[in-house]
């Protein structure tokens, strides 16, 4: 199985175009081999993406806050999942209201200037995450993850209080590529594990999981992979702090065409 987070992975960080990704991602439809997205995108991002890649593999949506499933590709509802905009999910998650009350209330009580997606219109978050004008909307639709960014850059005293905080709510802050992201206290790896444990009931085996990402939000991805592997950022170079954090293989080139490298170069062990 391939867990894989998507900007600056499968995605292009700039473009949003996963075209460098296609021979890997054909590879691994004709081996059916599942290609599971584990992002801090939303479940609507996340449907639309697969429908214009033609997948239909279970995902994982907003830094872990739910496992989503088709239910016409699943043939039983899996244990402790509900339906929910026409999906089976299990919830791992905060609601999106509970974390946006909790961040307003903190950057109130702690004078910070905190800007969350839900301070802004659809097209400005759509320019910030560097999507479509058409997927802004989508964007915009958050089920369990505030994603937030500072007026000013923070002191890491700042960001240490700020989890201190958070943590004694149940809550999270986790940093991603391009804005931190308050969430409940899951996070992808948590969901990763979950997501093994049922392809493991459904077929009898253990599964390998391939995991690849790019930021310090897929660290824990990374943990719950088998095989993890760090992908260059845009800017040419592996995320140092991800390097300090945890020993990964390194993807060898930048975005989709690192990841496809990376991909294909694995599944050649499995031949």
């Amino acid at each position: 199985m391939v867990v894989t987070d998507l900007d600056g992975s499968v995605l292009d960080f700039n473009t949003y175009s996963w075209q460098a990704a296609l021979p890997a991602i054909r590879l691994l439809k004709r081996r059916h081999i599942p290609l599971v997205f584990c992002t801090s995108k939303t479940r609507a991002e996340v449907v639309q993406l697969q429908q214009h890649m033609g997948l239909t593999d279970p995902f994982i949506s907003e830094t872990g806050g739910a496992i989503w499933f088709h239910p016409a590709h699943t043939p039983t509802k899996p244990t402790g999942a509900g339906k929910l905009a026409g999906l089976y999910a299990i919830v791992l998650g905060l609601p999106y209201r509970t974390l946006r009350g909790a961040l307003i209330e903190y950057r109130t009580t702690a004078k910070l200037e905190i800007i969350g997606f839900g301070d802004l219109p659809a097209e400005q978050v759509g320019k910030l995450c560097a999507v479509p004008a058409q997927v802004a909307p989508l964007v915009k639709q958050r089920d369990f993850d505030e994603p937030f960014i500072f007026a000013q850059p923070p002191t890491t005293k700042t960001i240490d209080d700020m989890r201190r905080h958070f943590s004694r709510r149940g809550m999270r802050i986790i940093q991603g590529g391009r804005f931190y992201h308050l969430v409940g206290d899951t996070d992808k790896g948590t969901a990763i594990h979950r997501l093994r444990q049922w392809y493991e009931k459904q077929t009898g085996a253990r599964v390998t999981i391939i995991g690849l990402g790019d930021s310090p939000n897929d660290i824990s991805l990374f943990a719950a992979a088998d095989i993890p592997i760090l992908v260059k950022r845009h800017d040419g170079r592996y995320d140092p702090r991800v390097r300090a954090a945890i020993k990964t293989r390194l993807a060898g080139a930048v975005g989709p065409a690192g990841w496809n490298r990376a991909v294909l170069h694995v599944l050649k062990k499995f031949d």
